[in-house]
C-alpha cells in the first residue's frame, strides 16, 4: 500500500483523535488492531489554548511500510508525523536511509504513554555509516515527526495520550 504524501495541501482526514495529556490519566488506551497503513489520526494536546494544538499522525503497520517510515518523502509539514504501530512491546530500532531531514521520535508503551524521546536524529550519509535510534525502554508505538516538533508539541516522558472517536 502506498503512504499518502503529507503536506498542508493534503490534509489528513480522521476518523479517531488522539488526547495528549501532561500527566497521567486513569483513561483506557483503545487498541489500534483495526489500524491499517495511512490510517490517519489527529492528537490534541493540552495547552495554554482552549482546546489545546492538534497534531495529525498517519499509521504504517505492515512490515514494509514500518521498514520505509519516511524514507524519501522530501518534506514533512510541522504538526505531522507517522505512527508506527510495532508487533510486539519491546526496545525497538530505526535507521534512516534515505531520509531527506533529521527527525524527533517519541516512543509509547503500550498504554499510550511516551517512554523516550530521540531529538534531532540525523539522516545517514550513506547505507555503511547509518546509525540506528532506539527506544530506552521497551515501546509499541512511535511517532516521527519533524526535528523540533517534540518539544514544540509537548512530547517528553510521562506524557499520557488518551483516544477518543472523532
Amino acid at each position: 500500500m502506498r503512504v499518502k504524501q503529507l503536506s498542508p495541501e493534503n490534509p489528513l482526514r480522521s476518523k479517531h483523535t488522539l488526547i495528549l495529556f501532561h500527566s497521567e490519566e486513569e483513561m483506557q488506551p483503545p487498541s489500534l488492531a483495526s489500524a491499517r497503513d495511512g490510517s490517519a489520526y489527529t492528537f490534541l494536546v493540552p495547552s495554554g489554548k482552549q482546546g489545546g494544538t492538534v497534531f495529525h499522525v498517519e499509521t504504517v503497520v505492515s512490515p514494509a511500510a514500518l521498514q520505509k517510515g519516511l524514507s524519501g518523502r522530501p518534506v514533512l509539514a510541522a504538526g505531522h508525523g507517522m505512527l508506527f504501530v510495532f508487533p510486539s512491546i519491546q526496545r525497538h530500532s530505526m535507521w534512516m536511509p534515505e531520509m531527506q531531514f533529521p527527525l524527533d521520535i517519541a516512543w509509547l508503551d503500550d498504554k499510550f504513554v511516551v517512554v523516550h524521546v530521540t531529538r534531532n536524529a540525523s539522516p545517514c550519509p550513506n547505507r555503511r555509516e547509518c546509525p540506528s535510534y532506539g527506544s530506552e525502554k521497551p515501546a509499541k508505538y512511535a511517532i516521527e515527526m519533524k526535528a523540533g516538533d517534540a518539544a514544540a508539541y509537548g512530547f517528553r516522558p510521562g506524557v499520557s495520550l488518551s483516544v477518543s472517536l472523532a
